[in-house]
């Protein structure tokens, strides 16, 4: 304001880097208010932040614990990140076109489903090329074997990694971004309903111009 830097009209504050801080320190606490309200105005649980952007690393072993989506509970997943989240009820109503729509726009990419509408279970893959392989290709998967088991695979809006048959089962994937790699289901969860997965990525994201 007038060439002099202000802080929604205090001068208390002594450089722009004060005035950041303090803005951060405002922000944080506008965002616990907002949680603490939200129950309670709403009668729905809190909605998380979108999950962290930090990259994953190639060929390092992630390992993820998703709760089955109904529990309210870290249910999504981003494969580019690593990162999880719980449902936001209100803004997705069930696996129809604006629910994928809203998982599109967070880059979630995985979904667990104790129970289908269909009566399977399994871990929804949304905007996934998607593979089944052995079990046995978890640790030896690299980039020449993903795009060969990937060869003629179409990208598929909604699919699902289905553990009705037991575990663990396998899949390599390629996801909206280009990301590849080998995705590893091993295990159930009690308290909430869950299941337990490794991956790594083995081919880096493809460039946005190409």
């Amino acid at each position: 304001i007038g060439g002099q830097w202000k802080n929604l009209g205090e001068d208390r504050l002594p450089s722009l880097e004060a005035a950041r801080a303090n803005f951060e320190q405002k922000k944080a606490a506008i965002w616990e208010q907002l949680q603490s309200l939200q129950p309670a105005a709403s009668g729905v649980a809190p909605v998380a932040p979108p999950v962290a952007a930090k990259p994953v690393p190639l060929h390092r072993v992630i390992e993820l614990t998703l709760a089955d989506v109904r529990s309210g509970k870290e249910s999504l997943a981003s494969l580019a990140t690593g990162g999880t989240r719980p449902p936001d009820f209100t803004a997705v109503r069930g696996d129809d076109p604006a629910g994928r729509a809203w998982l599109r726009a967070q880059d979630i990419d995985l979904v667990y489903y104790a129970r289908t509408d269909s009566g399977d279970s399994g871990v929804g893959a949304y905007d996934l090329r998607l593979a089944k392989v052995p079990n046995t290709q978890f640790d030896s998967m690299d980039a020449d074997g993903l795009v060969k088991a990937l060869s003629g695979v179409e990208r598929t809006e909604g699919g699902l990694m289905s553990v009705r048959d037991g575990l663990p089962v396998t899949y390599v994937f390629e996801t909206r971004r280009g990301l590849g790699g080998v995705l590893q289901i091993t295990g159930f969860t009690d308290n909430p309903r869950g299941v337990k997965i490794r991956y790594k990525l083995v081919l880096p994201q493809r460039d946005e111009g190409k």
